[in-house]
């Protein structure tokens, strides 16, 4: 309903300042809940990779078109396709190599890996990507890696 309500004023031209943030908040408290909710269902592997495939790639279009400036629908599908994308291969790596993690810490990586992709591909359509957004991205993935490090197990 919150979403709902600041997406009506951002398309009456009445945005207000923080609006973006609670609306990537709710985005990602969404798609973490959904996330969790794939992994502990008792789904088999590849049925679990296809339905992180539709929850990132159904997350990553509605970031595209209705936060900051949107984008053109068929840019928005085929930039959430490759978002999708990404995130399905790293939670094949996920369940391959750090298949005992919790799923709330599986989740968060998952989240982490949509945001980063999501983000890069975002800031370099509207070519907005500099130094600092860089450095931002890059340290969710030094925090990516340190969690996938910690949950590694060799394979076997």
């Amino acid at each position: 309903v919150v979403a709902a309500r600041l997406d009506y004023l951002r398309l009456a031209e009445h945005p207000k300042r923080g609006h973006h943030f609670i609306q990537e908040a709710i985005l990602a408290l969404a798609l973490a809940g959904g996330f969790v909710a794939i992994l502990s269902a008792p789904f088999s592997l590849p049925l679990k990779l296809v339905w992180i495939f539709l929850l990132s790639a159904l997350a990553s279009y509605r970031s595209f078109r209705l936060t900051a400036e949107p984008l053109a629908a068929r840019r928005a599908f085929l930039f959430s396709l490759l978002v999708a994308q990404v995130a399905t291969f790293f939670a094949w790596a996920i369940f391959a190599y750090a298949g005992s993690a919790p799923e709330g810490v599986f989740a968060a990586m998952l989240l982490l890996s949509w945001y980063i992709n999501r983000g890069v591909i975002r800031h370099t359509a509207e070519e907005t990507l500099n130094r600092q957004v860089a450095v931002e991205y890059g340290l969710f993935a030094a925090l990516l890696a340190f969690l996938f490090a910690l949950s590694y197990r060799p394979p076997g």
